[in-house]
């Protein structure tokens, strides 16, 4: 289970924000790595992808701008499935999670 509830309010406020922004475009952001593992610690990154093989380039801009507007000094890593090495791809598919969900989550500990 992801455990995002260690994150800060703001954080995860934004990070909603973000979600339904992008939705609306056709954009489902994947939570991966150690916060998807339920591994994420206080100083861990955070780890997102998305599949951009279908998007409008001005919305994967768009993506990127709003990604690194977050208010946070966390690395946050925002990758497309179409553009990494197909192992990291599968590993992000097979465990990565949907951020909307693990946001869903955090909000109702």
């Amino acid at each position: 289970m992801a455990n995002l509830h260690i994150l800060p309010k703001k954080l995860l406020e934004e990070l909603e924000q973000v979600v339904h922004s992008l939705k609306n475009q056709g954009v489902n952001l994947i939570l991966f790595g150690s916060f998807a593992e339920g591994k994420g610690r206080a100083h861990s990154d955070l780890d997102l992808a998305y599949d951009g093989e279908n998007l409008d380039p001005e919305v994967v801009h768009i993506m990127h701008q709003k990604i690194e507007n977050l208010h946070t000094v966390r690395s946050v890593d925002l990758v497309d499935l179409q553009r990494v090495d197909a192992a990291v791809a599968e590993e992000i598919n097979s465990h990565g999670r949907s951020l909307e969900e693990c946001l869903c989550q955090a909000a109702c500990p």
